[in-house]
């Protein structure tokens, strides 16, 4: 900078404060609709591709199709971003409470119909077939985010895996409460009651072995699984008040 001549210097100054000052700045309007930073990358592609032969200056409808398609590839990204920015708030990874099915499939038609209105704001040019297909672009992304939101509100469900800790727990049990029963009413000179206890003692001591050994190994998820509960349980109770409440109305 300092071998640079001192008048180009200043020249350069004055150009840029006049073209960067914030009272000549305008955004770029695309069919009355303001173009946010996100979407310049879309139109700068569409414009790099029809100059990429170089051999001649595109059509005028050469431009026009690219500034649509560049236009509905925008339209598909904002809807789909706007589906993703309010579906995260009802069941997005930071959530912790467990939505019923049905009520998570009401949002998501909900979201579904916000999310296309604001395609259909965007996508307001170029053919009529261009727009019907990046439309089904933006309903098949949206629906394959909903099964991913879908199945992290499934991993909070309370009874999801209830199965691995369930039937070691009811063996033991069910082995112990042979095992007294046999103690109680058989006889202690009987072999037969023996064998039976002690081989009932060793199933009882196996079944809560393992779950033991499950319950080390996956501490955090029994910890994740006990909260699910809990977050079940004031679910329940916080639906029934208002049933309650809705009731006595």
């Amino acid at each position: 900078v300092s071998k640079m001549d001192e008048t180009f210097l200043n020249l350069l100054d004055r150009y840029c404060r006049r073209v960067f000052h914030e009272k000549n700045l305008k955004p770029k309007v695309i069919h009355g609709r303001e173009v946010v930073a996100a979407e310049l990358g879309s139109f700068i592609k569409a414009y790099a591709e029809m100059f990429a032969s170089g051999a001649s200056f595109p059509e005028a409808t050469t431009m026009l199709e690219a500034m649509s398609s560049a236009n509905n590839t925008n339209a598909v990204n904002l809807a789909v971003t706007d589906y993703k920015e309010h579906m995260s708030r009802i069941s997005g990874p930071k959530c912790s409470n467990y939505i019923r099915p049905e009520a998570l499939q009401e949002d998501h038609r909900q979201l579904l119909a916000k999310s296309l209105s604001v395609f259909d704001s965007i996508a307001t040019f170029g053919s009529k077939r261009s727009i019907e297909g990046a439309r089904k672009t933006a309903i098949d992304q949206i629906n394959a985010e909903f099964e991913m939101f879908s199945s992290i509100n499934d991993g909070r469900c309370p009874w999801a895996g209830i199965e691995t800790y369930a039937v070691p727990a009811s063996v033991g049990l069910v082995a112990y409460i042979l095992r007294s029963m046999a103690d109680f009413f058989c006889s202690a000179h009987s072999q037969t009651c023996r064998n039976s206890s002690e081989m009932l003692s060793h199933i009882y001591a196996a079944a809560f072995c393992f779950m033991f050994i499950l319950a080390v190994t996956k501490a955090k998820q029994l910890k994740d699984f006990f909260q699910s509960v809990v977050n079940f349980a004031k679910l329940f109770l916080a639906n029934g008040g208002d049933g309650g409440k809705a009731k006595r109305d």
